[in-house]
C-alpha cells in the first residue's frame, strides 16, 4: 500500500510540474508590445538603458534587438516560430560612453517576481484557402 501511495504521489508531482511548465500565456501575431517598470537604481551622471532581446524556441540563441531609454517596446517578427522576450538593465557609468554594465536577462517565460505572468509570442502566417472547391 505504501509503495502504491508513493507511486501515485510521484505521478501527481510530475504532472503538476509538467502543467506549471506549460503555464505560459501565448500571443500569436506578427508583433507584440511589451512593457516593464523603470529601474530607479541608476541616477545621473550614470545613464540607464534597457536591452531588448528575443529568443526563438526551443533552442535559439538570444538576439539583442537594440538598447533603448523607454520602458515599452513593440517587436515585429520576421520569421515564423515561437519566441520569448528578454529585457536587461544597462548602466553606463559616468556618461553614455562610460563603462557598460548589464544585468542578467529577465525572460518572459520565467515565472517569478520579475515576470509574474509568463508569456511568449508566436508568429505564424495564415495559409491561403483551398482552391478548386467543387461539388462531387
Amino acid at each position: 500500500m505504501k509503495k502504491i501511495f508513493s507511486i501515485l504521489l510521484t505521478m501527481v508531482v510530475v504532472l503538476f510540474f509538467g502543467m506549471t511548465v506549460q503555464a505560459i500565456e501565448w500571443h500569436t501575431a506578427n508583433q507584440i508590445t511589451v512593457a516593464w517598470d523603470a529601474n530607479p537604481d541608476v541616477t545621473a551622471p550614470d545613464v540607464l538603458k534597457y536591452g531588448v532581446y528575443t529568443k526563438m524556441l526551443p533552442n535559439g540563441e538570444p538576439v539583442l534587438l537594440h538598447e533603448q531609454d523607454t520602458t515599452v517596446v513593440t517587436i515585429t517578427f520576421q520569421a515564423e516560430g515561437r519566441y520569448i522576450i528578454g529585457v536587461t538593465s544597462i548602466r553606463y557609468v559616468g556618461s553614455a560612453t562610460g563603462e557598460r554594465l548589464e544585468s542578467v536577462v529577465n525572460w518572459s517565460d520565467e515565472n517569478g517576481v520579475n515576470t509574474p505572468v509568463p508569456f511568449g509570442a508566436g508568429y505564424f502566417t495564415i495559409p491561403d484557402p483551398p482552391i478548386g472547391l467543387r461539388a462531387q
